[in-house]
């Protein structure tokens, strides 16, 4: 019997044709945001962002549980439609909650980010204060993400311990080489602050970092996913959508590099 239904706290197919991405397992509607339009996706719909206005307002308080010593994981499917790196320091997040335009940017961000002007990589920003040791830390991976239009199914794990050790990343079920780039490498201190969590930005109310391409199947688990329930959400390549009973219809366009 699967045991993804246990702990889960949200979960978006992002099947709609329109409007608002509805939590199938909780009561976290996601509040479309800038009229984003859904399309075919990994399983059935997808969200399809054109990264820099569009995602799904998850508000504030329903998310204030995420922090430095608490379990949680995040998993998804993307497809980003990048041809090269995004300059600037833009960090395209998959989901959000993190103060970026004041410091000390207390929150976290989940997405990718240019390792060099060639590259993108999975990104994890864990921060109370950026600029005190042991109050953060940012993790990446060290092998960089396939270009272009390829679905890709990403996971983030982390147990809870304080410590960028703690952090896993999976891509389509396989664990991902991490690396701290941060000079503090653990965190003692809450990540709390009052902006609103968001799918596809680093949150709902600064309209920055924003993901170019399309998302779909978003879960939250106040848990740490093995990496056998990885595998079963993976599915061979298929993909399983909520309430994980069955072999996933995908239906739409994918694709395996």
């Amino acid at each position: 019997m699967s045991t993804l239904l246990t702990n889960l706290i949200s979960y978006w197919k992002l099947d709609e044709a329109s409007g608002n991405a509805v939590d199938s397992h909780g009561s976290n509607t996601g509040t479309n945001i800038a009229t984003t339009p859904f399309s075919a996706g990994k399983i059935n719909n997808g969200a399809l962002l054109n990264g820099t206005t569009q995602g799904f307002d998850l508000w504030d308080a329903p998310f204030d549980w995420i922090d430095w010593n608490v379990a949680f994981s995040i998993n998804l499917w993307a497809k980003h439609d990048y041809s090269a790196a995004p300059g600037g320091g833009a960090a395209p997040n998959f989901f959000g909650k993190q103060v970026v335009l004041v410091s000390p940017y207390p929150g976290f961000q989940f997405g990718m980010t240019n390792r060099t002007a060639s590259e993108l990589n999975l990104d994890l920003q864990f921060l109370n204060d950026f600029s005190v040791s042991g109050k953060g830390f940012t993790v990446r991976s060290v092998n960089m993400l396939p270009f272009q239009n390829v679905w890709k199914m990403v996971t983030l794990t982390y147990d809870g311990s304080g410590n960028s050790t703690g952090v896993k990343m999976y891509l389509d079920g396989v664990s991902q080489t991490m690396t701290a780039v941060s000079a503090s490498t653990t965190i003692n201190a809450t990540i709390g602050n009052n902006k609103k969590a968001a799918i596809g930005a680093a949150n709902a109310d600064d309209g920055v970092n924003h993901f170019k391409g399309m998302l779909d199947e978003v879960g939250v688990w106040d848990k740490t996913l093995t990496a056998s329930e990885v595998t079963e959400l993976y599915n061979g390549g298929a993909g399983l959508s909520y309430p994980f009973t069955s072999t996933a219809n995908t239906g739409a366009f994918f694709a395996f590099f």
